[in-house]
């Protein structure tokens, strides 16, 4: 390839083209004009357009001048695009306009080199939005959604996403809002095929909630590979009728791991007219752990009340659900209420700020535009009181969402991070309901948190193994079985850390490793504890470090390391008479002698036995190799399979051991054994 340099006062033209568009399928996006080109040498300049909107045989875009020509002083290029469905995808479609000017010599015919600029607009082509006709609640606790037929071809549309919220949101999307937009308190409850244009909506067989104003919007989904979803539908809504127990408020009172408390209140069922049903009403509370699930059901409250504090549990380490029953005056079951959780507030620290996130899973809307406003309480406001919970700031949570980050900004003075802030968010909702009083508000429990930080705590010192040195191993083992398998280590090291160091941590994390080589470390616990005691062992060969672990999450520098080892143990007897008398038959480790446990083989890896004659003659040869039994278990027949004579023999055994010391780990065995008949 050649590349040609050439020197030139010539100056590049410059080219304006549209800011990216969105556009609905079945317009017609014409700009007249969509490009304008000038150049600063006063040049006749020339813009061209290229891009997929015009290659494709569908309804290609068009421009104009076509054939593009030199003009002056300003260049134009008009644009036109009758789009239809089959335009609709996810990525945008690119047209590229390529301006150059026509530079000419002073006095002379002959053009300067030419100049270029390229430019890109985007067009996002957008599937309608779906119309829905209608909104009807039905028995059961269910509403049916209907819509328009869907005025693109179905070869093209996958399926309807349908969404739902409690509580109106009447947003207007924005030309490139594509799809549910973020925030608007909308939740997707299912996709449907393509084929339908009304859905039943029962929350999955669970019922809608009692005296909740449920709206509905849809969204189109196209098929792959183009992909794409359409505008958002216009909003219907409906109203569930309370024909039972409606839940108001579930709201923490006292934040403690043991002695919380969680007030609950509820609506008797406003809309039940059924004679079937005579008031006066009975109520039955019900609390389960988590936000949803019923798991953990207890009973807390019977009685004719419509509110209950709940008291003597953990309100600190987890949030709570609760759920009403309903009995008419003759003690027949009627209906529950939905389902509605207590708030439950998250901290994430960073090094210069703490971020809240809470939650709650209920059956009113916590986002809604006449109430759009949590608070926000902090401890560590006042200085003569701090540990009281001041009101610090309010948050839109319509556009922010349920987030709140703290950075010290409300009053000027920036977080420490020595200092533990706690929080507790009071949220504020509405079913919707001209007949349930609002705002519902409810308080998170109280949670805290320090700020994090980068720096590593100090190491733990002095880390030890405590349950046995080699005499004590030998002694525990004097009394276990041969088969023993429960082996297990006690480690200890010293709680106080340096000064700098200690108010930070929050755990020790225990590493262990069977041969200590470096590497070979896993994390097998963590405790609060300065001691751990690693359970299940097969041996008590092995290795340890532990390291520190702060509130940030930080881990120290390993310990020392400490080992223990195995105190292994083989001994053979000296006579066997294999007679076939069913007693002594075999040669074999002493194992389980009357239980006598004391020379038990212990620790052993492997055996190579050989037995020679009075002559030195080799005529047995055994290895415990391929899973064969460390016992040995010599018949007294030669490696001819022949008895041999009685008399007295001569052997050597290798045995090797499970242990660290490598100056262990082989052992040679010499001695002789009489052969008895």
């Amino acid at each position: 390839m050649q590349i040609i340099v050439l020197e030139s006062e010539n100056e590049r033209p410059e080219l304006i083209i549209p800011e990216d568009t969105c556009i609905t399928a079945g317009t017609v996006l014409s700009l007249d004009p969509a490009a304008t080109a000038t150049d600063p040498d006063g040049d006749s300049v020339k813009i061209e357009a290229f891009g997929g909107p015009f290659v494709i045989s569908n309804s290609p875009a068009s421009y104009s001048p076509d054939p593009p020509v030199f003009q002056a002083p300003e260049a134009q290029l008009d644009f036109e695009w009758n789009t239809n469905c089959f335009h609709i995808r996810e990525n945008p479609w690119q047209v590229v306009f390529k301006v150059s000017d026509l530079p000419l010599r002073n006095g002379s015919d002959t053009p300067l080199p030419a100049l270029v600029d390229f430019k890109t607009w985007n067009i996002t082509v957008v599937g309608p939005p779906p119309n829905i006709t209608e909104v009807v609640p039905r028995t059961a606790r269910s509403t049916e959604i209907s819509w328009d037929e869907y005025e693109c071809d179905n070869r093209i549309v996958s399926g309807f996403q349908i969404w739902r919220r409690v509580d109106s949101n009447p947003f207007e999307p924005t030309s490139c809002d594509v799809g549910m937009p973020e925030g608007t308190g909308y939740e997707l409850i299912d996709i449907t095929t393509n084929d339908v244009n009304n859905y039943i909506d029962d929350d999955n067989g669970m019922g809608l909630s009692p005296g909740a104003k449920y709206c509905y919007r849809i969204v189109a989904v196209f098929r792959d590979p183009q992909g794409g979803e359409s505008y958002v539908s216009n909003e219907v809504c409906t109203t569930v009728v309370a024909e039972a127990p409606v839940i108001t408020q579930v709201s923490v009172l006292e934040t403690d791991p043991a002695n919380g408390e969680i007030n609950v209140e509820w609506l008797p069922p406003f809309d039940l007219t059924d004679p079937s049903f005579p008031p006066p009403y009975n109520y039955k509370l019900y609390r389960h752990a988590g936000f949803n699930g019923g798991a953990g059901r207890t009973l807390v409250y019977e009685g004719e009340q419509t509110s209950f504090t709940d008291t003597g549990f953990d309100t600190q380490n987890q949030p709570y659900h609760y759920q009403v029953e309903l009995y008419d005056s003759n003690d027949n079951f009627v209906d529950t209420s939905s389902y509605a959780s207590s708030v439950y507030l998250d901290i994430f620290s960073e090094t210069d700020q703490l971020t809240l996130s809470w939650s709650a899973d209920v059956p009113w809307s916590n986002q809604i535009e006449a109430y759009p406003y949590h608070r926000i309480y902090r401890n560590n406001v006042d200085p003569d009181n701090p540990d009281q919970l001041v009101l610090i700031d309010s948050v839109n949570v319509t556009t922010n969402g349920l987030n709140y980050t703290d950075t010290g900004e409300f009053n000027g003075t920036a977080l420490v991070d020595s200092i533990e802030y706690c929080y507790v968010v009071r949220t504020a909702g509405s079913y919707g309901n001209p007949d349930i009083p609002e705002p519902l508000l409810n308080f998170s429990q109280e949670a805290c948190s320090f700020l994090s930080d980068s720096i590593p705590p100090c190491p733990p010192i002095e880390l030890t193994i405590n349950n046995l040195d080699v005499g004590e191993c030998e002694d525990f083992l004097f009394n276990q079985p041969c088969d023993f398998s429960n082996y297990f280590n006690e480690l200890t090291w010293d709680p106080e850390l340096e000064q700098e160091c200690a108010e930070d941590v929050r755990l020790f994390n225990i590493y262990y490793s069977r041969t200590g080589d470096e590497g070979t470390f896993s994390l097998v616990g963590s405790t609060r504890e300065p001691n751990f005691t690693h359970l299940d062992l097969d041996e008590f060969a092995g290795c340890y470090y532990i390291t520190a672990v702060d509130r940030s999450g930080n881990e120290s520098a390993p310990s020392n390391v400490v080992c223990r080892d195995n105190c292994p143990y083989y001994e053979l007897p000296n006579v066997f008479t294999p007679n076939g008398d069913g007693f002594n038959d075999t040669f074999e480790a002493y194992s389980n002698q009357q239980n006598d446990f004391s020379k038990c083989p212990r620790f052993v890896e492997s055996v190579e036995f050989k037995v020679f004659n009075s002559h030195g003659k080799e005529v047995y040869t055994y290895s415990s190799g391929n899973e064969k039994s460390i016992l040995i278990n010599w018949n007294g027949e030669g490696n001819n399979g022949q008895v041999l004579n009685p008399g007295v023999y001569y052997y050597v055994a290798k045995v090797r051991f499970r242990v660290l010391d490598p100056a262990k780990k082989e052992r040679e065995y010499k001695g002789w054994v009489h052969l008895l008949e």
